[in-house]
Protein backbone atom coordinates (compact mmCIF):
# COMPACT_ATOMS: atom_id res chain seq x y z
CA UNK A 1 0.00 0.00 0.00
CA UNK A 2 1.75 3.29 -0.93
CA UNK A 3 2.68 5.77 1.72
CA UNK A 4 0.84 9.24 1.56
CA UNK A 5 2.48 12.31 0.43
CA UNK A 6 2.29 14.06 3.42
CA UNK A 7 3.95 11.70 5.70
CA UNK A 8 7.16 12.54 6.56
CA UNK A 9 8.28 9.04 8.86
CA UNK A 10 7.49 5.39 8.88
CA UNK A 11 8.35 3.20 11.48
CA UNK A 12 11.06 0.60 10.95
CA UNK A 13 9.57 -2.62 10.15
CA UNK A 14 11.46 -5.65 8.38
CA UNK A 15 15.04 -5.30 7.77
CA UNK A 16 14.89 -1.47 8.73
CA UNK A 17 13.76 -2.15 12.51
CA UNK A 18 16.55 -4.76 12.20
CA UNK A 19 19.01 -2.44 11.67
CA UNK A 20 17.62 -0.30 14.32
CA UNK A 21 17.31 -3.00 17.10
CA UNK A 22 20.96 -4.19 15.81
CA UNK A 23 22.54 -0.10 16.15
CA UNK A 24 21.04 0.54 19.28
CA UNK A 25 22.27 -2.71 20.90
CA UNK A 26 26.04 -2.14 19.99
CA UNK A 27 26.42 1.67 20.63
CA UNK A 28 25.90 1.52 24.48
CA UNK A 29 28.66 -2.13 24.05
CA UNK A 30 31.22 0.22 22.19
CA UNK A 31 31.16 3.08 24.71
CA UNK A 32 32.18 0.85 27.73
CA UNK A 33 34.44 -0.87 25.69
CA UNK A 34 36.44 1.98 24.62
CA UNK A 35 36.23 3.79 27.64
CA UNK A 36 37.79 0.77 29.83
CA UNK A 37 40.29 0.68 26.90
CA UNK A 38 41.66 4.57 26.92
CA UNK A 39 41.25 4.20 30.89
CA UNK A 40 43.59 1.63 31.06
CA UNK A 41 45.84 2.79 28.87
CA UNK A 42 46.15 6.42 30.33
CA UNK A 43 46.13 4.99 33.59
CA UNK A 44 49.24 3.04 32.49
CA UNK A 45 50.42 5.98 30.26
CA UNK A 46 51.13 3.46 27.19
CA UNK A 47 48.25 5.76 25.02
CA UNK A 48 48.97 4.93 21.54
CA UNK A 49 48.62 5.92 17.83
CA UNK A 50 46.73 2.48 17.60
CA UNK A 51 44.47 3.79 20.52
CA UNK A 52 44.10 7.13 18.91
CA UNK A 53 42.74 5.70 15.66
CA UNK A 54 40.40 3.05 17.87
CA UNK A 55 38.86 6.60 19.57
CA UNK A 56 38.65 8.53 15.83
CA UNK A 57 36.99 5.46 14.29
CA UNK A 58 34.39 4.79 17.76
CA UNK A 59 33.49 8.21 16.74
CA UNK A 60 32.84 7.74 13.27
CA UNK A 61 30.67 4.46 14.20
CA UNK A 62 28.65 6.82 16.60
CA UNK A 63 27.99 9.22 13.58
CA UNK A 64 27.04 6.34 11.15
CA UNK A 65 25.01 4.65 14.20
CA UNK A 66 23.11 7.89 14.34
CA UNK A 67 22.65 8.11 11.05
CA UNK A 68 21.52 4.21 10.59
CA UNK A 69 19.19 5.22 13.35
CA UNK A 70 17.48 8.17 11.99
CA UNK A 71 17.39 6.44 8.58
CA UNK A 72 15.79 3.96 9.91
CA UNK A 73 12.07 6.13 10.11
CA UNK A 74 13.02 7.78 6.58
CA UNK A 75 12.54 4.12 5.19
CA UNK A 76 16.23 2.51 5.09
CA UNK A 77 15.58 -1.27 5.07
CA UNK A 78 12.39 -0.78 4.01
CA UNK A 79 10.59 -1.34 0.39
CA UNK A 80 10.04 1.17 -2.08
CA UNK A 81 6.10 1.05 -1.85
CA UNK A 82 6.78 2.26 1.84
CA UNK A 83 7.81 5.06 0.58
CA UNK A 84 6.78 8.85 -1.04
CA UNK A 85 9.00 11.26 -2.91
CA UNK A 86 10.13 13.54 0.71
CA UNK A 87 10.89 10.30 2.38
CA UNK A 88 13.27 8.37 -0.95
CA UNK A 89 15.09 12.17 -0.79
CA UNK A 90 15.73 12.54 2.71
CA UNK A 91 38.50 2.93 8.00
CA UNK A 92 39.86 4.04 11.11
CA UNK A 93 39.21 0.46 13.46
CA UNK A 94 40.36 -1.58 11.23
CA UNK A 95 44.27 1.00 10.94
CA UNK A 96 44.31 1.07 14.85
CA UNK A 97 44.47 -3.29 14.62
CA UNK A 98 46.93 -2.88 12.14
CA UNK A 99 49.11 -0.15 14.05
CA UNK A 100 48.74 -2.29 17.20
CA UNK A 101 50.14 -5.81 14.72
CA UNK A 102 52.95 -3.68 13.90
CA UNK A 103 53.98 -2.89 17.84
CA UNK A 104 54.20 -6.57 18.55
CA UNK A 105 55.37 -8.24 14.88
CA UNK A 106 58.53 -9.53 15.67
CA UNK A 107 59.33 -11.19 11.93
CA UNK A 108 59.53 -8.92 8.55
CA UNK A 109 56.63 -10.86 6.30
CA UNK A 110 54.71 -10.18 9.09
CA UNK A 111 55.70 -6.52 9.11
CA UNK A 112 54.72 -6.74 5.32
CA UNK A 113 51.80 -8.54 5.02
CA UNK A 114 50.43 -5.79 7.90
CA UNK A 115 51.08 -2.70 6.09
CA UNK A 116 49.63 -4.33 2.81
CA UNK A 117 46.63 -4.73 4.49
CA UNK A 118 46.53 -1.65 5.98
CA UNK A 119 47.51 -0.38 2.37
CA UNK A 120 44.80 -2.10 0.76
CA UNK A 121 42.15 -1.06 3.94
CA UNK A 122 42.75 2.75 2.90
CA UNK A 123 43.19 2.71 -0.86
CA UNK A 124 39.59 0.31 -1.49
CA UNK A 125 37.97 2.94 1.04
CA UNK A 126 39.47 5.90 -0.70
CA UNK A 127 37.94 4.94 -4.40
CA UNK A 128 34.91 3.62 -2.93
CA UNK A 129 34.41 7.47 -1.51
CA UNK A 130 36.10 9.22 -4.22
CA UNK A 131 33.26 7.02 -6.89
CA UNK A 132 30.46 7.91 -4.66
CA UNK A 133 31.16 11.98 -5.21
CA UNK A 134 31.83 11.08 -8.58
CA UNK A 135 29.23 8.93 -9.34
CA UNK A 136 26.82 11.88 -10.01
CA UNK A 137 26.89 15.21 -11.53
CA UNK A 138 26.22 17.19 -9.08
CA UNK A 139 26.54 15.39 -5.82
CA UNK A 140 22.72 16.19 -5.13
CA UNK A 141 21.69 14.16 -7.83
CA UNK A 142 22.46 10.93 -5.49
CA UNK A 143 19.12 11.43 -3.71
CA UNK A 144 17.27 14.06 -6.59
CA UNK A 145 17.35 12.44 -9.64
CA UNK A 146 16.15 15.59 -11.71
CA UNK A 147 19.09 18.08 -10.55
CA UNK A 148 21.61 15.94 -12.91
CA UNK A 149 22.76 12.83 -14.07
CA UNK A 150 24.27 9.59 -12.44
CA UNK A 151 26.21 6.57 -13.54
CA UNK A 152 24.43 3.35 -14.48
CA UNK A 153 23.91 1.11 -11.78
CA UNK A 154 26.87 -1.37 -12.30
CA UNK A 155 29.20 1.88 -11.70
CA UNK A 156 27.32 1.18 -7.88
CA UNK A 157 27.32 -2.49 -7.60
CA UNK A 158 30.94 -2.74 -8.90
CA UNK A 159 32.31 -0.05 -5.90
CA UNK A 160 30.17 -2.25 -3.45
CA UNK A 161 31.90 -5.89 -4.56
CA UNK A 162 35.44 -3.77 -4.38
CA UNK A 163 34.78 -2.42 -0.86
CA UNK A 164 33.14 -5.85 0.17
CA UNK A 165 36.04 -7.74 -1.19
CA UNK A 166 38.70 -5.44 0.44
CA UNK A 167 36.87 -5.54 3.79
CA UNK A 168 36.35 -9.34 3.94
CA UNK A 169 39.99 -9.68 3.01
CA UNK A 170 41.32 -7.63 5.20
CA UNK A 171 39.10 -8.81 8.30
CA UNK A 172 40.42 -12.20 7.94
CA UNK A 173 43.98 -11.38 7.66
CA UNK A 174 43.29 -9.23 11.27
CA UNK A 175 41.81 -11.81 12.57
CA UNK A 176 44.27 -14.11 11.68
CA UNK A 177 47.64 -12.85 11.60
CA UNK A 178 47.85 -12.52 15.50
CA UNK A 179 47.61 -16.05 15.79
CA UNK A 180 50.62 -16.84 13.98
CA UNK A 181 52.30 -13.29 15.38
CA UNK A 182 51.88 -15.12 19.12
CA UNK A 183 53.00 -18.32 18.13
CA UNK A 184 55.98 -17.18 16.80
CA UNK A 185 56.84 -14.93 19.58
CA UNK A 186 58.96 -15.15 23.09
CA UNK A 187 55.72 -16.93 24.98
CA UNK A 188 55.11 -19.21 21.34
CA UNK A 189 55.70 -22.31 24.24
CA UNK A 190 52.58 -21.40 26.28
CA UNK A 191 50.69 -21.01 23.20
CA UNK A 192 51.08 -24.47 21.83
CA UNK A 193 50.46 -25.21 25.08
CA UNK A 194 47.25 -23.63 24.57
CA UNK A 195 46.58 -24.63 21.27
CA UNK A 196 46.93 -28.40 21.87
CA UNK A 197 44.96 -28.33 24.85
CA UNK A 198 42.11 -26.12 22.96
CA UNK A 199 42.40 -28.60 19.77
CA UNK A 200 42.61 -31.56 22.46
CA UNK A 201 45.71 -32.60 20.87
CA UNK A 202 47.75 -32.94 24.11
CA UNK A 203 50.67 -30.89 24.82
CA UNK A 204 53.15 -30.18 21.83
Amino acid sequence: MATSADVTSIDPQGLGLVLLVVTLFFTPLTVIVIALRCGVRLKHKVFGMDDALMVVGWALFMVVAGLVSKGTYYGLGSKDERLNDYLVEKMFIKASICVTLLRIAVLRSHRIITWITLATSCISTIIVIVGLFAMCRPIQANWDKAAGTCSPPIVITSLSYLVSAAAVATDWVCAILPGFMLYKAQMKTATKVSISIILGLGVL
